[in-house]
């Protein structure tokens, strides 16, 4: 599954390369078939992509396919008032606290490592951050390597600061809208979304509203919705 400004020479970019590339004859000796769906927009593409493929579930589309569940970062807060964070394994679609969800990763060990490196670069609590297992002083404190809040030496302000800082660009953008919003995508065309969900799709020009393949939260369309909506006022 695939998008193109030019159908034809996509397509024949792929059995090019086929004599070329292992990935590109594998493809081109299983292909028995070829159709397309015409969209008017690159939005409508983007969004009609990203659902065929969790639909069909292609085995050449990796990175879109859908994973029942994924490895998120979630923030709790701990008695003390300081954030923490956990890894969990959690089907995002199906999560209701998204305001909670910090980072979003498809495997445990990359969310693992991805956490390591940001403990390390703002000098965060490994322990606080589910990074070690301990009821006293992390390691790291000891080593100057953490500024204390495990040992109270760094006010939970502060810490939680610099927590935010740190996963500012991972983190879910909560919803910035009360309600639903209307988004012009052509001359005619707009779309409803609401809480990072395409809810319909509607065509003013021959009085047609559609309801998207997809109606779950999902982490590409929510990346697409994003960078999309961003260029609108």
């Amino acid at each position: 599954v695939g998008k193109s400004i030019n159908i034809r020479n996509r397509v024949k970019s792929h059995f090019t390369n086929a004599t070329m590339v292992a990935k590109e004859m594998k493809m081109s000796l299983r292909s028995h078939n070829i159709s397309y769906i015409e969209t008017d927009t690159e939005i409508e593409a983007l969004l009609l992509e990203s659902a065929k493929v969790k639909e069909l579930q292609p085995a050449m589309n990796v990175k879109l396919r859908r994973k029942t569940k994924q490895s998120l970062f979630i923030k709790h807060t701990d008695l003390t008032g300081y954030t923490s964070i956990k890894v969990e394994n959690k089907d995002l679609s199906a999560y209701k606290e998204l305001e909670n969800v910090y980072g979003v990763y498809q495997t445990r060990k990359k969310a693992l490592n991805r956490l390591e490196s940001i403990v390390k670069t703002y000098q965060l609590c490994p322990a606080l951050m589910g990074l070690e297992k301990t009821n006293r002083q992390c390691f790291r404190y000891q080593l100057a390597l953490c500024k204390g809040a495990c040992a109270g030496k760094e006010s939970a302000e502060s810490y939680n600061q610099r927590v935010e800082t740190a996963l500012e660009r991972s983190k879910l953008e909560t919803w910035p809208y009360e309600d639903a919003v209307e988004v012009q995508i052509s001359d005619t065309k707009t779309m409803i979304v609401d809480q990072w969900v395409v809810k319909y799709l509607v065509d003013y020009s021959v009085d047609i509203v559609k309801t998207p393949l997809e109606n779950l939260f999902d982490i590409d369309t929510y990346k697409i919705l994003r960078s999309f909506m961003k260029t609108k006022p």
